[in-house]
């Protein structure tokens, strides 16, 4: 995903071969998770799961990406600089940030269902607040507050829908849950373009309260969140995996018998399996808290309160060791050079499309020769009439400055964007056709070298077209090659350091995201070819440090 849209199709209940000698016992004896869901079978619980799956990743695409799409409208509403630009596009990577620890544990502690219902309906009501802010810094403690709250739901998607399918199905359930995030990316333009092209004006509050079209582009874009959440606590169960975890395996079987009776039509009285293991009692007893590790499964904590917390930070140890501690560095600095460069460059690509637009259409023609502009002389045009407006702003003289005009964004800002979601989709099936011929690795590192040089073209980009293809292929690759990493940690660490790695990765990656989009206006007013340099060259670095990953990367835990 790019971490904010990357596909994670991890089997984070454990091996295969565990699970199906499992699924081949008598069901007249004690039957593992494994059994237990396989027997509900495959239907129309199944489905609508994945029907809501749809609602919830659009609500996370929706979370890190809107601010992006309503820059060029709302510049002139709330005064924005480029600075202003990049906090805001980097704000909710902040919130996501500080609570990456609270909701892991709180997920371990509260259940996978009120996490996701609660999370997102809680985002979606600042998501909300944000439709109706009319200055700056209140929208950006919304979007904080709204990245703080979102972080939660999003991680624990992905292990909610997986623990509701059996092993023959869930490879294929988290390939398709990973797509939705890209339909995601195709639905947010389209909605943009629907919305903010035009120039729509709402007033509740004479001179107070007004709803331009960027006020209804964020109302609209908060439904996901709101429905999504709503319909997970009102008609989704807890997971069955995690009651079991807890001992209350009462609540779980009720819970595989209804899927059960959905699915196949049947009685609850006709599911074949009667009873579950004791999970806690499986553990053993001992003076620490209890974990389980059955079938391979990922240990669990069964302490509370602090003692959970610190039994957490105790699997990091392990981490700061040989055999890992090398491997760990080298996937944290490569995740976050990844996803600084591509979710900066991602999230600024709409502001760069208005850039284009705008010189198109007149801004900046007066600065042109008669051979057609570059696109790093746009952006040097553009840079030199803020500069001029901001150094002559308020100041006593008779040089005119350029009024910033409120005017809906050029319909091509928006249908350019959409292009880039429709080549990354587009791209995750070539990856996935060919991934097990050439494997994760080499994916990622070819694919971060041929981002970097697409990156690396933007410099030299004639037209619109060609800055379009070379932005195309550089976001594709790179949301690929994200998502070719977390594939590569799952085979590289031991299932007792997999989840923590996972998630260390994803934070280091969102580190780099919010640190590119503070850089990158900085990087913009110093000239064209800082910032896509830059970009470019971590992309490659990446792709180089690639090659110092294990070939062979099933390293047992020493």
């Amino acid at each position: 995903m790019v971490v904010d849209s990357s596909i994670v199709t991890i089997d984070v209940l454990g091996g295969q071969t565990g699970a199906k000698k499992s699924s081949q016992e008598n069901y007249t004896e004690l039957a593992d998770f494994e059994a237990a869901i396989s027997a509900t079978g495959y239907g129309r619980f199944n489905i609508f799961i994945l029907l809501i799956a749809v609602f919830c990743c659009c609500a996370s695409i929706n979370e890190t990406t809107t601010i992006a799409y309503i820059l060029p409208s709302a510049q002139c509403d709330l005064d924005l600089t480029l600075q202003d630009k990049g906090m805001l596009n980097a704000i909710t990577y902040m919130g996501m940030i500080t609570s990456a620890f609270l909701w892991g544990y709180l997920a371990d502690t509260l259940g996978r269902r009120d996490i996701l219902g609660y999370g997102y309906i809680l985002t979606g009501v600042f998501e909300l607040a944000c439709g109706f802010t009319q200055v700056f810094w209140l929208l950006l403690v919304f979007k904080y507050i709204s990245g703080f709250i979102s972080c939660g739901p999003f991680a624990v998607l992905m292990s909610y829908v997986s623990e509701l399918h059996g092993i023959k199905h869930r490879a294929r359930t988290m390939l398709a849950v990973g797509t939705f995030f890209s339909v995601g990316n195709i639905i947010l333009p389209t909605i943009a373009w629907a919305v903010l092209t035009r120039s729509w004006t709402v007033t509740l509050i004479e001179n107070t309260l007004e709803l331009h079209s960027w006020h209804i582009f964020l109302l609209i874009c908060a439904i996901p969140s709101l429905f999504g959440g709503i319909l997970v606590y009102i008609l989704l169960p807890e997971s069955p995996k995690f009651l079991m975890s807890r001992g209350r395996n009462d609540e779980a079987m009720a819970i595989f018998r209804s899927i059960f009776h959905k699915n196949t039509g049947k009685g609850v009285h006709e599911y074949p399996i009667k009873s579950l293991i004791d999970e806690l009692q499986q553990s053993g007893t001992s003076t620490g808290p209890k974990t389980v590790a059955v079938n391979g499964a990922s240990s669990v904590p069964k302490s509370q309160g602090f003692a959970a917390l610190k039994d957490g930070l105790s699997q990091i140890a392990p981490m700061l060791k040989r055999p890992h501690l090398e491997n760990c560095c080298l996937v944290f600095l490569i995740q976050f050079g990844v996803l600084l460069s591509n979710n900066t460059l991602r999230l600024w690509l709409p502001e760069i499309f208005h850039m284009i637009a705008e010189y198109s259409g007149g801004a900046g023609n007066n600065l042109s020769t008669n051979q057609p502009p570059s696109l790093c002389e746009i952006i040097d045009a553009s840079q030199a009439v803020k500069s001029f407006n901001s150094t002559h702003l308020g100041m006593d003289t008779t040089v005119p400055t350029v009024e910033c005009v409120s005017k809906p964004p050029d319909g091509s800002v928006y249908m350019n964007t959409l292009i880039v979601g429709i080549v990354s989709f587009i791209g995750y099936f070539v990856a996935g056709s060919i991934v097990n011929r050439i494997g994760n690795r080499n994916l990622m590192i070819c694919g971060l070298i041929f981002s970097g040089i697409s990156a690396c073209s933007l410099y030299f980009a004639m037209n619109m077209e060609s800055v379009v293809a070379a932005s195309s292929l550089c976001c594709a690759l790179g949301s690929i090659c994200s998502t070719s990493m977390l594939g590569i940690i799952a085979n590289l660490f031991p299932t007792s350091l997999r989840t923590m790695t996972i998630s260390l990765t994803l934070m280091f990656g969102r580190i780099g995201a919010m640190i590119g989009n503070l850089v990158f206006p900085y990087l913009l007013s110093l000239g064209c070819l800082p910032p896509f340099i830059t970009i470019g060259s971590l992309f490659i670095a990446g792709g180089l440090g690639g090659l110092l990953l294990p070939r062979n990367t099933k390293i047992p835990l020493q």
